[in-house]
């Protein structure tokens, strides 16, 4: 095992303040249980001036890592658009760690 996860694409990491105190609370209980490991929530949503974001021992990225219909062939779809995000999140947390929990090596 490599850490603990206290969430996937959770409502927490919509609501700044609430949602990091709730990240940060489940992250206190994983630590009681295991204090060795490092603990993340996968986001799909939350940017790195997130207070959900700053709550986390790394970032865990769910497909924005290289951007979610950022691309002119998207242009008429509907749902979230989200430009490459690894870079501003290296650069807001520049010693944590950053992986890609979720992504997509094709599309049909």
């Amino acid at each position: 095992m490599l850490w603990w996860s206290v969430g996937n694409e959770v409502g927490e990491q919509y609501t700044g303040e609430e949602g990091a105190k709730v990240a940060r609370d489940m992250i206190a209980l994983a630590r009681e249980e295991d204090p060795t490991r490092a603990a993340t929530a996968s986001m799909n949503f939350a940017k790195p001036d997130s207070l959900f974001a700053a709550a986390v021992d790394f970032i865990s990225l769910n497909y924005q890592g290289e951007g979610i219909r950022d691309t002119p062939e998207y242009a008429n779809f509907n749902g979230i658009k989200t430009q490459p995000q690894y870079a501003a999140f290296h650069a807001k947390f520049p010693d944590r760690m950053i992986v890609s929990s979720e992504s997509a090596a094709a599309l049909s």
